[in-house]
């Protein structure tokens, strides 16, 4: 088995898990004209964390000659940032520009099902009106305020429902 397979393996036990059980997560896709994407969910942040430094050069390990040095970067990015909120915006920058550099992957959120629910990002607002556009009967009488607003604490298994089960 490849590095790539190897890596592709793990990250395809942790695609589809639910938020609620596995709190921490990132959504990545490729970045081919706003290529497919997908959530993976993880029990820890240091779990996440792992992911990143190992999994995501690893998927890239076939195409990109570099993957040695592109691990280490993660790892240096990751270990860096264990001296501040781990799973901020600067981290998921930092992570983003170096993915986006060296490969074709693009990191578009970087934190808690919580954080999911709650932050005014514009990914997170995007992500929840999609959600009560897909699945709220009514949601064509919503203004975009409300479509874009934070969870409900009655939406919440919902959500992470449309979430586990959500391909892009």
């Amino acid at each position: 088995m490849t590095i790539q397979d190897e890596a592709i393996a793990r990250l395809d036990d942790v695609v589809g898990r639910n938020p609620i059980e596995f709190p921490y997560g990132i959504f990545t896709r490729d970045d081919y004209a706003g290529g497919s994407g997908n959530f993976f969910w993880y029990k820890t942040e240091n779990d996440l964390l792992k992911s990143i430094k190992h999994d995501l050069p690893g998927i890239m390990a076939e195409i990109n000659d570099d993957f040695g040095a592109i691990e280490a970067g993660l790892v240096e990015i990751v270990n860096v940032a264990s001296g501040m909120p781990k799973l901020g915006d600067d981290l998921l920058k930092k992570l983003d520009n170096y993915m986006s550099r060296n490969g074709i992957i693009r990191i578009d959120f970087l934190g808690s099902f919580e954080q999911l629910c709650q932050d005014k990002t514009k990914f997170a607002q995007g992500i929840r009106n999609e959600f009560r556009c897909n699945v709220i009967e009514n949601a064509d009488q919503l203004s975009l305020k409300e479509l874009n607003s934070s969870i409900n604490e009655n939406e919440t298994d919902d959500f992470s429902e449309y979430i586990s089960s959500m391909e892009m």
